[in-house]
């Protein structure tokens, strides 16, 4: 077995391969980050088999993970033999110390049921899955039951700066009501100030989830697994969540203000200015219609046939036609006359 500050390593111990356990042929490496605690066996035990003895002096207990699932994790474990129970005692002291460098791993925790919440199997959640790992680690407990709506909320508003300080943590089973009520009391101790402040400012929240939806336990670990969850709270892993939406609403003195404004200006007379009525398509259409008229009769009183034709054209917005010829741009570009114009036209053209 080897140590460094941050991996523990081991090989198999000789002579492994002759017993009836197949032993990995390659060394071993855990970090320390997840690795939960260590235990020593109190006695010699055989294999299973009866075949020949198989000695485990402590058992090393971490995070397993599955190929393919990332996020769901598991409790496993990794036995070790040691030469004598000194080595052992050696072995356990130096994985311990190694242990305690690992910052925010809880020590003592309160640990809330609602054994009423999803299919009310919140007590076995506790049993088979979370209470395990938290002993494996090594972490105390206070366990209390729900009884009722908002209890866990009053348990925790209620609770004395000293009793709360001698927890790390808050732990939720059930579903994610009563994660809520577990953060509404800190909230509330929280408003009082003071060493209640102090006290309810240290403690993390954390949930093992054991309702029909765990919608917390999803944001948080990307699972609903409660062991999952149990491995997270035990390592000392935390994560910021949004618990509560703040809407800011004005002082009463703004809200005097703002009615104030409102009553006045429904007291003003309506504006009685001259006010220009929207046109519509139509009347749009209709003073697009005069003005074509009255372009109309400008120039039949001023030129020819020719020139109304061209003016009549150019108001729609149309080219014409024939202006790419000479004959036709001599004769768009003549406004003399009808006749005139057309008789130069023509000898324009035969030219």
């Amino acid at each position: 077995v080897k140590s460094t500050p941050n991996i523990l390593s081991w090989k198999p111990a000789a002579g492994s391969s002759s017993c009836c356990v197949e032993l990995p042929t390659r060394r071993r490496k855990l970090p320390y980050d997840e690795i939960l605690g260590v235990w020593q066996v109190p006695h010699t035990r055989s294999c299973d088999i009866g075949l020949c003895p198989c000695e485990y002096s402590l058992v090393v207990y971490a995070v397993g993970r599955k190929k393919g699932q990332p996020c769901k994790w598991h409790l496993e474990e990794h036995r070790l033999v040691a030469g004598s129970p000194e080595q052992a005692e050696d072995w356990i002291a130096i994985i311990n110390a190694s242990l305690q460098m690992c910052h925010d791993r809880p020590k003592n925790l309160l640990v809330l049921i609602n054994p009423f919440s999803g299919a009310k199997r919140s007590r076995v959640v506790w049993e088979q899955k979370a209470r395990p790992v938290f002993e494996k680690a090594h972490i105390k407990y206070t366990l209390v039951e729900t009884l009722h709506a908002d209890h866990a909320r009053d348990f925790v508003a209620n609770m004395k700066p000293d009793e709360l300080a001698q927890y790390q943590g808050v732990v939720a089973v059930g579903g994610d009501g009563v994660f809520q009520e577990c953060v509404m009391g800190l909230m509330e101790q929280r408003a009082l100030g003071g060493s209640h402040l102090a006290a309810a400012s240290r403690i993390r929240v954390g949930h093992i989830p054991g309702g029909s939806t765990d919608a917390v336990a999803c944001s948080l670990h990307g699972t609903r697994c409660a062991e999952t969850a149990a491995l997270h709270v035990a390592l000392g892993d935390r994560l910021s969540l949004d618990v509560a939406n703040i809407t800011c609403r004005p002082s009463a003195q703004e809200a005097q203000g703002t009615e104030a404004e409102a009553a006045a200006a429904a007291a003003m007379p309506p504006h009685s200015g001259p006010q220009m009525p929207a046109a519509g398509k139509a009347d749009r259409r209709r003073d697009k219609r005069e003005g074509e008229e009255e372009l109309l009769r400008h120039s039949t009183s001023t030129g020819g046939s020719d020139a109304e034709e061209h003016t009549m054209m150019g108001g729609m917005g149309h080219k014409q036609n024939s202006s790419s010829t000479p004959a036709a741009a001599a004769k768009g570009s003549d406004f003399r006359g009808g006749a005139q114009g057309a008789t130069d036209g023509k000898a324009g053209k035969g030219e």
